[in-house]
């Protein structure tokens, strides 16, 4: 029989289904304030009981609502160092039919980001040792798997800070977990068809030219190393020479339409993409920025 003991009264308002709770961020130790016992548990009452917690701490809404998302073939590795967090997500990812694979710190996270090759990475930004960014920056060199990062920090220029150094998307806590499921259902779908162009031939503008049956991208006669973001980012800004295209063309082209982040990622991504092929990324020439509305690839 799950039993909870509550030591003191709870400083923060219970999450109810439906309902997301806005809160303080809840601390990251395990603080006394309840306490399930695990003698005699199950694997799974266990997770019930952890995911049960987490619900009245505010990360979770609905505990119902994340059944039946996912194929058993997509695998997600959860970095999370808060143990209670950590089995809730895992608990409530393999109720959604993903296999999940756990660490609690950023050097376990990365050596399995390397090992087992998931299909998705949920980071926490503050891991103890090495951190959620400095993670996020060595698993973004050695794949392309999909990251999306967990934070307690509000402030736009952390989110910021976390797309340029290779997250895809970011959650910020308190969250209720039927947003976190439709964000990761979200990213595995787009990462599916990374590198997916919508036609074939050469697509060329100057000394730029971008075979995309190939799959490769040239600037005067030198291959420019892009990844399938890039790539298909700059294929489309050559199959629209000369037209203004809004940041939300461009997530619908690239990210598709069910992607539940900001448009803020388009801006990262052309900034990493000038770097590659402007002469001089501060004031380009190829890509501008047209106020207001987006970019236009200059002919």
């Amino acid at each position: 029989m799950l039993r909870l003991r509550v030591r003191e009264p709870r400083p923060w308002i219970p999450a109810f289904a439906g309902m997301t709770v806005m809160q303080r961020s809840p601390p990251r130790r395990n603080d006394g304030y309840a306490r399930v016992s695990q003698s005699g548990f199950t694997a799974r009452s266990r997770a019930v009981a952890v995911s049960t917690c987490a619900c009245e701490r505010g990360y979770i809404t609905d505990m119902t609502a994340t059944q039946g998302l996912a194929s058993a073939s997509r695998s997600v590795l959860v970095v999370e160092d808060e143990e209670n967090l950590r089995e809730a997500l895992s608990y409530n990812l393999q109720r959604g039919g993903y296999t999940v694979l756990t660490a609690s710190d950023g050097e376990t996270g990365v050596e399995m980001a390397r090992q087992d090759s998931p299909d998705l990475v949920i980071l926490d930004l503050m891991l103890p040792g090495l951190d959620g960014m400095d993670a996020c920056r060595i698993i973004r060199r050695q794949s392309e798997v999909p990251i999306l990062m967990l934070t307690a920090k509000t402030e736009e220029t952390d989110k910021v800070a976390g797309l340029e150094i290779g997250a895809d998307d970011y959650v910020s806590k308190p969250f209720s977990m039927p947003e976190l499921m439709a964000r990761v259902g979200a990213l595995l779908r787009r990462a599916g068809t990374a590198g997916a162009s919508t036609s074939a031939g050469r697509l060329k503008s100057g000394d730029l030219e971008v075979d995309v049956s190939r799959h490769i991208a040239t600037l005067a006669g030198q291959t420019i190393e892009l990844t399938p973001r890039e790539f298909d980012l700059l294929a489309l800004f050559l199959r629209n020479r000369g037209r203004a295209l809004s940041r939300d063309e461009i997530l619908d082209s690239l990210w598709g339409r069910d992607y539940v982040g900001d448009n803020r990622t388009v801006d990262v991504h052309v900034r990493w993409l000038r770097k590659k092929i402007e002469a001089a990324p501060g004031d380009p020439k190829r890509i501008v920025t047209v106020r207001g509305l987006g970019y236009r690839f200059e002919a």
